[in-house]
């Protein structure tokens, strides 16, 4: 233990805060390296599929029981159903990502379909969202231990 001001603080020079340090980049880098081939994997996928707007016609809708220090109560997600036509025939599809705000009835959505077999669709939006999100918690981590080994180092330089 060091002194540093008028409280006693951990140097944290030992083996296992640079384990705890490592480990955050490791997963901060896990994230950021998900997202990178999520992007290139669905981009890929897109860009060999048609795209095309399809109508949204109904919700699946998924409960979630949870509770609190008021008990239990309930939070519902909604993944949007659309249908899109491809030569004639009418296909139906259901979104892989829910919200709790979805698209309301009626209104377009984009999607890009195989042409090889246009029942195999991916939702354009939805395959930003998850890399976005993936972007978001390796950025998150890669700060934090940022911040950890800045503040570390300075502790150290400020104990001499």
């Amino acid at each position: 233990m060091r002194k540093f001001g008028a409280n006693y603080v951990s140097s944290g020079s030992g083996k296992k805060t640079w384990t705890v340090y490592l480990l955050i980049f490791v997963v901060a880098f896990a994230f950021i390296g998900g997202g990178i081939w999520n992007l290139i994997s669905r981009q890929t996928k897109i860009d060999g599929y048609v795209k095309t707007l399809a109508t949204v016609v109904d919700y699946k809708v998924s409960v979630e029981r949870k509770h609190d220090d008021f008990g239990y109560y309930e939070v519902k997600s909604y993944a949007e159903i659309v249908t899109y036509a491809v030569n004639g025939k009418d296909y139906r599809a259901t979104n892989t990502v829910s919200s709790s705000s979805p698209k309301s009835i009626g209104s377009k959505m984009e999607i890009a379909y195989n042409p090889d077999d246009p029942s195999q669709c991916i939702f354009v939006k939805s395959t930003y969202l998850i890399t976005i999100l993936l972007f978001a918690i390796g950025g998150i981590a890669s700060v934090i231990g940022i911040i950890m080994v800045f503040l570390d180092i300075k502790q150290k330089y400020n104990a001499h």
